[in-house]
């Protein structure tokens, strides 16, 4: 029996219990309070439930609620039937993780900083993001999460923030989905517990099934098969799944090959719509489905019949990743604003989770927002759609856009036009570091700057009549500037986590330097005194690392970071033999170590072939400067490495750099950045092996 006949039997339950009452004698009012306890009782939780499933590579065009031709998915119909559909649903990113991010907090990935799990010290949301969970716990709802992907365990992601229970134990450790059936069974006792109490119930899912390929389900393999009998063996069907797999897979691209994916990918639909339906029984069985809000949105779609852009491609806003289902099935009553989301023409992933209550600015009911932004993986190009254009251009390059008709993909846009995508539309800027230079017009200074990926794409002086030489090498793997006077140079590169490594030709004697506002080099001492930090050799690969050996250093706190340049491994930091008295600190996610003891300490450590490492030091209250660190490969310490976040963290609080010769500064879109916690070697090695769209 469905949910709303059982509402019919509610209020003859409450006449029943007011018959009762005149029965026996009571007073009017006791009879008006009666009823109206006994009616709060079957109301439901007073702010009502809500659910949230996330799905990958979930389609809109093969789902019936959209208007498809086949009975893919009864329990999403029947979802669809009782609240609605939003037609244009644009998600935030094509990077599963990042969307669900932007889906918990409501801001874009650059301000919640989880650009990429595959992104250097960007894999995971960044801690004073705020969550739709903390929001729910607040207004008191008892909230409960289950995830179906390794990369989104909180340990990794962050993604658990605010849960008071999240299912992420017993993931697939080689980076498989879990299954749906599996995801439930893994929520299904605390989720079951919570809806038979008397707190309201928040409730996220993240399935993933779509994902897999196969399938051997051929409930729809011979309905979209049968316009091709003409030339597929009669037998084929006969053989189910398997055996049409066989033929019609050495007829890869032909028009009967499609429709069997198609075929395949509708069958994995149904199974996972299976799933969807117990997860809504739990709530019907708890008497609270009709009092749940219901919301079922895709992560991003699944290629097709689409031609796939080749990995690394520029382009990877096809619509067969845009076309992403919404359906809401809102609650009347509840403190959300989700029956609004349908008055909007498009509607983006910030709009839905601030329908939702959560985000820096609150839904508004009159905006009638016509435009969404969407970010590739680590913010490497973005589009903006609004109603049937789509405008594709890489960050913060608009005169390299590219405009298409939604409707059939196709290119629009005439040679020499840019498009006005309007003032509403907030993109992240381009990234790179910026050089401001104050150097002495007779004496220039030279550096230069290398990127182990080939990605120094450009250099923009200001102003642009100031003497900078810039020397780029044929292979964009670095970059040489000499400067003289006065000048303000950015360095644009083309990935927002390149780790840069930045080398004087001399040390900066007589300048000052600051790396994002914190002074690294004040002025320098005595040059004959001994050096504070000194690099010994002592084996291959092997160093000695000998900390605060001058009389005036001892018994003082000493902090040194070693940062390897270029990393030879995602995140990898060097290698450190530990020593008694000395505390060891891996920097997670910022390929780095640190040690801390008291001076003089001395500690091992070892790089791997053609590495090198930048040493940055504090003894006591002040930064050692570059010309009291002298190293027996060469040079003293007067290399940089500049890894994706900002140096702070590090050493703690810095003195602030006042009127620097040479200021350093990175320039990037991610509002801030987050320490996250140390992740063992293993589960390096998983964040590196995941795809583009992880």
């Amino acid at each position: 029996m469905s949910e709303r006949k059982r509402g019919t039997r509610w209020p003859v339950a409450v006449a029943v219990a007011a018959a009762l009452m005149l029965a026996c004698g009571l007073l009017r009012f006791g009879i008006f309070q009666v009823v109206q306890n006994v009616e709060e009782a079957l109301r439901g939780p007073p702010e009502g439930d809500l659910l949230v499933i996330a799905i990958d590579d979930l389609r809109a065009d093969h789902l019936p609620a959209y208007g498809y031709g086949y009975e893919t998915a009864p329990n999403l119909t029947a979802l669809a039937a009782d609240g609605f559909v939003v037609r244009d649903y644009v998600p935030a990113t094509v990077a599963t993780g990042p969307c669900l991010a932007t889906l918990m907090t409501g801001e874009p990935p650059w301000e919640h900083g989880f650009l990429s799990a595959r992104e250097l010290g960007h894999h995971r949301l960044a801690g004073e993001a705020g969550t739709l969970a903390e929001a729910r716990a607040a207004a008191g709802f008892r909230t409960i999460g289950a995830i179906a992907l390794r990369q989104h365990e909180d340990r990794l992601s962050g993604l658990g923030q605010g849960f008071d229970a999240y299912a992420d134990a017993g993931l697939p450790r080689g980076g498989e989905p879990r299954a749906a059936v599996d995801v439930l069974a893994a929520v299904r006792d605390e989720l079951e517990h919570a809806l038979a109490g008397d707190d309201p119930v928040f409730a996220f899912v993240h399935l993933a099934d779509l994902r897999e390929r196969n399938a051997d389900d051929d409930r729809f393999l011979a309905a979209q098969l049968a316009p091709f009998d003409d030339v597929l063996p009669p037998e084929l069907l006969a053989g189910g799944v398997q055996e049409a797999r066989r033929v019609v897979g050495r007829r890869r691209g032909s028009p009967e090959w499609l429709a069997f994916r198609s075929a395949i990918y509708d069958a994995q639909i149904h199974a996972l719509d299976s799933a969807v339906g117990e997860l809504f029984d739990l709530f019907r069985d708890a008497g609270r489905y009709d009092y749940t809000s219901i919301v079922v949105v895709g992560t991003r779609a699944r290629f097709l019949d689409e031609e796939r852009p080749p990995d690394g491609a520029p382009e990877p806003f096809s619509e067969g990743l845009l076309n992403v289902p919404l359906i809401v099935k809102p609650t009347e009553g509840a403190s959300l604003w989700l029956d609004h989301l349908q008055e909007r023409p498009i509607v983006g992933t910030t709009d839905l989770a601030r329908a939702l209550g959560v985000g820096s600015e609150k839904f508004e009911v009159d905006d009638s927002a016509t435009s969404a932004v969407v970010v590739g993986p680590g913010l490497r190009n973005a589009a903006v759609v609004r109603e049937e254009r789509k405008w594709v251009f890489p960050v913060g390059d608009e005169a390299s856009a590219r405009l298409f008709d939604r409707t059939d993909d196709a290119e629009v846009l005439d040679d020499g036009v840019v498009p006005e995508v309007g003032d509403d539309v907030v993109l992240p800027g381009p990234h790179g570091i910026v050089l401001t230079v104050t150097a002495d017009d007779d004496k220039p200074i030279d550096l230069s700057l290398r990127s182990p990926r080939g990605d120094l794409v450009d250099v923009e002086v200001v102003p642009g009549d100031a003497p900078v030489v810039p020397r780029p090498s044929p292979a964009g793997t670095s970059l040489g500037l000499s400067v003289r006077g006065n000048a303000t140079v950015f360095v644009r590169t083309d990935r927002r986590a390149t780790p840069l490594a930045i080398e004087l030709a001399e040390p900066l004697e007589r300048h000052e330097l600051s790396l994002d506002g914190v002074a690294l080099l004040p002025s320098a001492p005595d040059p004959d005194a001994p050096p504070r930090v000194r690099i010994e050799r002592i084996s291959s690969g092997w160093r000695a690392l000998h900390v605060g050996e001058r009389p005036e250093d001892r018994g003082r706190r000493a902090r040194a970071v070693l940062l390897a340049y270029p990393p030879k491994e995602f995140q990898a930091a060097p290698e450190i033999r530990p020593v008694a008295g000395v505390a060891v600190v891996h920097l997670s996610g910022r390929g780095g170590v640190g040690v801390e003891g008291t001076a003089p300490f001395t500690v091992e450590y070892r790089l791997r072939a053609k590495q090198r490492a930048a040493v940055v030091a504090r003894i006591g209250h002040r930064p050692v400067a570059w010309s009291e660190i002298a190293s027996e490969d060469g040079g003293s310490g007067l290399e940089l490495y500049l890894p994706p976040w900002r140096s702070p963290a590090l050493l703690g609080e810095g003195e602030s750099a006042s009127n620097p010769r040479l200021r350093v500064e990175r320039r990037h879109p991610v509002s801030s950045i987050d320490v996250p916690p140390p992740l063992l070697r293993e589960e390096l090695r998983f964040l590196e092996r995941l795809g583009p769209y992880e």
